[in-house]
């Protein structure tokens, strides 16, 4: 389910490379559109193939989600992506969105969808943040440096032991993909000031002459 209109996305997806009409032909993509309504009359769902619109109604929100999901041709990994959270928030009252997500997280779960429930930060109260990360079997956070730059961490993982480190993204056709070798300015800095006689300055100092780990520094010592 999209925030946006379906040229949107499709534009979105075009800039990464990706033909999502490709996928549309052949039954693999779906969008249930639920922005479409601010700007002209939707009444319950329309179908539209490919696209699902749905009304302002979270209940037709529902039944058009069930109906893409449904609507998909096989394939041997699905994947899911529901983008309607926070403006659900800004419409509907807590107890209903979080009934609208435990019933689409059932639903996917069922489906064998791996799914990513998309939350804006700082948005929401505490309260709905621990609901919805309760709701969840892992919780990643993604944040826009000051240069556009993304970082990613991995706030929490059911079952499983995780590196809490934060890494540097990038966005391409494949997906979200971790840049290797770079870390973050803050793990970097800790790590120097470990180091007996560097203290805070001297740290990072060393991390604006690039400086981002202490392999490199003991190459700079050694010439």
């Amino acid at each position: 389910p999209s925030v946006t209109d379906h040229a949107g996305l499709k534009n979105n997806l075009s800039k990464l490379k990706i033909k999502p009409s490709t996928f549309e032909e052949k039954g693999h993509l779906k969008t249930v559109d639920w922005y479409s309504y601010k700007k002209q009359n939707i009444v319950g769902v329309e179908d539209d193939g490919a696209v699902l619109r749905a009304s302002k109604d979270i209940t037709n929100l529902d039944i058009a989600i069930g109906a893409a999901v449904n609507g998909l041709a096989f394939a041997p990994t699905k994947r899911g992506v529901l983008d309607i959270i926070s403006p659900a928030l800004n419409i509907y009252d807590h107890s209903s969105v979080i009934e609208f997500v435990q019933k689409e997280k059932t639903l996917f779960k069922r489906k064998g969808f791996t799914t990513l429930l998309v939350v804006e930060s700082g948005a929401h109260d505490d309260r709905t943040i621990s609901t919805l990360k309760h709701l969840s079997e892992g919780v990643f956070v993604i944040e826009k440096g000051a240069k556009g730059g993304l970082s990613f961490k991995v706030e929490a993982l059911s079952g499983a032991r995780f590196d809490q480190s934060v890494h540097q993204l990038k966005v391409t056709k494949r997906g979200l993909e971790i840049i290797t070798g770079v870390r973050d300015e803050k793990t970097v800095i800790q790590d120097f000031i470990d180091i007996p006689a560097i203290d805070e300055t001297i740290a990072r100092r060393l991390y604006e002459f690039g400086f981002t780990n202490l392999e490199k520094l003991e190459k700079a010592k050694k010439t």
